[in-house]
Parts: C-alpha cells; structure tokens; sequence
C-alpha cells in the first residue's frame, strides 16, 4: 500500500446512483493510500491483489484440468481397447459354446468316425481334437480356449481389468466437475478464468 497522497483532479461524468457509489468507494480507497487499481478492486468489492491470486489459481485449475482430460482420454482409450478385445473375446468364447454343443451331441466313443461332411478339414482336425480332451476328462472352457488360441488366465485377467478402468474414469469424470463448474458459472472468478484461458 502506498503511503504518498495522490494529486487529485475533478472528473465530471454522468453516471447512474450506484456507479456513482462505487466510484466515491474508490475514491475514498484512493485517498487512504491505495494504489489506483487497488482503490478500483475494492470499489468493485474484491480485495487488493485477488486478481493476482485468481490468474494463480486459474493456471493450477488448468493445468490440473489438462492433466486429467489427458489421463482420462488415456484411460478411456485402454477401457475402449480392453472392451473391443473382451467383445472379440465374447463373441470366440460363443463359437466355442456353440461347437462344444456340437461335439457334446457326438458320441466321444466313435471320435474317430465322427462324420464332420461338410466342415472344413481345419475344422475337422479341430473338432476331433477337441473331442479326444474332452474325453479325457479335460475342462471345457480350457480346451475351447486352447484350441480357438487364447490362454484362460489372459482372458480372466482381461476381464478383470474392465470394471477398475471404469470405476478409475468415473473418478476422474468426478475429480474435474469442480473446475468445470467454475468456468461454466457467471461469476468474475468465473470471467477471469475465462479470459486468461482464451
């Protein structure tokens, strides 16, 4: 705060009551020793150096804000990568529903003499062996997997990993709500954080 008395010069401006009112508050700050712009802040009801602290504030809301959109465009994109595998992963693991139907109406004795008329011979060998490990006792679901080329413990650990990722997006969807509900208000916190962000 400045200690020195300001010269003072008459403004003669036709102004509605309350500016009026506003501008006598700056001019009584301006006479205790504020700085000009100091005696305006206070006139418009902020304190002296507000400003400095909202641009400070509004550059860490950024930058937190930036720095979450981007783990969260991050994280999405793994959620969207993981669902599109576990969706391909579905739609094998119902191939194998289907052809485990199939070789389950067989009869496992006769696996040798299976009539497979119709299906590729890649299909046949596939079915034929299938057909032996389950008769040997073997789990369904590992068999299925084994032969279509996927590992049981890779797609239970994809499977696993779907519903952390999305409880992780939502907590960063909740984490930014905060700073978007200062720029989205119309507040002057609001307009300052709206002018120093372009």
């Amino acid at each position: 705060m400045s200690r020195h008395t300001p010269e003072l010069v008459s403004c003669n401006v036709h102004v509605s009551p309350k500016l009026a009112r506003r501008i006598r508050k700056a001019s009584q700050a301006e006479q205790s020793g504020q700085e000009a712009i100091d005696a305006l802040l206070i006139a418009a009801d902020c304190k002296p150096g507000e400003t400095e602290q909202l641009q400070s504030q509004v550059a860490e809301l950024s930058l937190a804000l930036e720095a979450s959109e981007v783990d969260q465009a991050t994280l999405k994109s793994t959620v969207a990568q993981l669902k599109s595998e576990l969706s391909d992963l579905r739609a094998v693991h119902e191939k194998l529903d289907f052809a485990n139907e199939k070789i389950a109406a067989l009869d496992l004795a006769l696996t040798r003499s299976i009539n497979l008329d119709g299906f590729s011979e890649k299909a046949a060998v596939m079915f034929r062996s299938i057909a032996e490990k389950l008769s040997a006792g073997g789990d369904s679901d590992n068999i299925l997997l084994a032969e279509a080329g996927y590992d049981r413990d890779k797609v239970d650990a994809v499977i696993s990993m779907i519903e952390p990722l999305n409880e992780s997006v939502a907590k960063l969807e909740a984490e930014l709500i905060p700073q978007r509900r200062v720029l989205a208000s119309d507040g002057l916190k609001a307009w300052i954080a709206r002018r120093l962000l372009g």
